[in-house]
């Protein structure tokens, strides 16, 4: 039989009856293939696989029946993103919070929420005096003066584009450099999480 699996931060088994396509940048895809002898015939440890010309690792099966399986690493090409740009309202006193990042047309990059628990695909939070307080989206929040704010900001790759492994795509907001706070590595794609602290909103006069 044959197994498929994408290996990134993990490994992980590539489902057969899903339309699975393969993405680029990943780290590599897994071809597993089982291969048992004809009548008469054996595999040594002097024997040679290779896949596409090229040699393949393999491994004897504990199957009692001579089986071998062979375990060849595909990687699919891509374009690497270094650097993406994104532009978002900074906090004003007594204005909404905007929920809606965008970037510029042929950036390759979309927005997407980091987990379930999301409302939207960016986050606020209030971190004035050092603490942190995240904002509800649907709380009807007007920016307080004097206040401190942060943006969380998860992208993903267009199709043909991944993020590097290492963290090292660099992230700007409103032309300011962005800190990487890490990245989800998902079975369809390579996610980063990004954050920039505003400085704290004008104080209203008494």
């Amino acid at each position: 039989g044959v197994l498929w699996q994408g290996r990134d931060l993990t490994v992980y088994d590539i489902d057969p009856d899903e339309d699975y396509v393969f993405k680029a940048g990943r780290r590599g895809y897994l071809f597993n293939l089982l291969l048992k002898p004809l009548a008469g015939y054996t595999f040594t440890e002097d024997t040679v696989v290779k896949v596409n010309n090229q040699t393949a690792q393999w491994e004897f099966r504990d199957a009692g029946d001579g089986s071998i399986a062979i375990l060849y690493w595909f990687n699919v090409p891509g374009t690497l993103l270094k650097t993406v740009n994104v532009s978002l309202a900074a906090p004003v006193a007594g204005e909404a919070p905007s929920y809606t990042p965008t970037c510029a047309p042929n950036s390759k990059i979309s927005f997407c929420r980091w987990n379930d628990t999301n409302k939207k695909i960016m986050s606020w939070y209030d971190v004035t005096g050092g603490f942190q307080k995240k904002i509800d989206p649907d709380s009807g929040y007007l920016f307080e003066p004097g206040h401190t704010y942060k943006a969380i900001i998860c992208i993903s790759p267009d199709p043909g584009y991944y993020l590097a492994y290492n963290g090292s795509t660099s992230g700007y907001l409103n032309g300011e450099k962005m800190t990487y706070t890490g990245m989800d590595d998902k079975p369809d794609w390579l996610t980063y999480t990004f954050s920039y602290t505003f400085p704290a909103t004008e104080k209203t006069d008494i």
